[in-house]
């Protein structure tokens, strides 16, 4: 056989990027997978904990959302001096209310913290999501 004809085969014989990228997804996928029971369990939990976090992530998200519909009509139309809505940071404490340290009013302020807010609740919703699906 000569090389040009050795060379057209072996390409021919060899796999494609996207069927080398899903036969990776698949190794990896079978190496995440639990060994014996106690793995199996544990691999479950931990499954469990991302839903329950990723809810929790969409609920926060969705009262956000209503929250932020408000706020931002107020802002576009320049009513600055609203009241709607107060955005407090303060210290924790175990039990009782925490100590004041800031607090504004403005729906413009307002508007801008909860969208990055926002932006951050939807890149770890979207990973947890990756994660779930693995």
């Amino acid at each position: 056989m000569s090389n040009s004809k050795k060379t057209a085969a072996t390409k021919a014989a060899e796999p494609t990027r996207e069927e080398l990228l899903k036969r990776i997804a698949e190794l990896e996928n079978k190496v995440q997978q639990p060994k014996d029971l106690q793995q199996a369990i544990d691999f479950y939990k931990e499954k469990q904990r991302k839903i329950k976090d990723l809810a929790n992530f969409e609920f926060h998200q969705q009262e956000l959302s209503e929250a932020f519909k408000v706020v931002q009509e107020k802002s576009e139309a320049g009513d600055f001096e609203a009241k709607n809505y107060r955005l407090m940071l303060s210290t924790f404490r175990e039990y009782g209310e925490g100590q004041k340290v800031f607090s504004v009013t403005n729906p413009v302020i307002i508007a801008a913290c909860v969208s990055f807010i926002l932006d951050k609740i939807d890149e770890k919703a979207a990973d947890l999501r990756k994660e779930i699906a693995q």
